[in-house]
């Protein structure tokens, strides 16, 4: 039984991987539960050592690649908003070297002809 539930979670962690690999991010609920029952089955067993130091080592090498994908996805949400800002202002210097500073207007007033 030990080993049934031992390896019901490694297969679920390489499951895992597998998906932050492939950047399936929004399928990595879908197996919480899942894992969640499989981290319960092997409390109520006896692993032995080795199995346990191989399911400590995919959860830390899973929680490695987790770090680095929010990392990612932050750097990204940080370049797609300084593009925004970009886009909606811009900086320069005039010929005699005083700064300019040219923004996107939107008037309160419309004009009618």
């Amino acid at each position: 039984m030990a080993r049934k539930a031992t390896e019901k979670l490694m297969a679920l962690l390489l499951k895992e991987r597998s998906m932050l690999k492939e950047g399936a991010l929004d399928c990595l609920a879908d197996i919480r539960a899942s894992k969640e029952a499989a981290m319960q089955a092997l409390e109520r067993t006896q692993p032995r050592p080795g199995e346990l130091d191989e399911i400590l080592t995919l959860a830390r090498r899973n929680a490695v690649m987790l770090d680095a994908v929010i990392a990612g996805v932050e750097n990204a949400r940080h370049r797609i908003q300084a593009a925004a800002r970009a886009r909606k202002s811009l900086n320069s210097y005039a010929a005699d070297g005083r700064a300019r500073h040219y923004s996107e207007s939107h008037p309160d007033l419309e004009h009618k002809a």
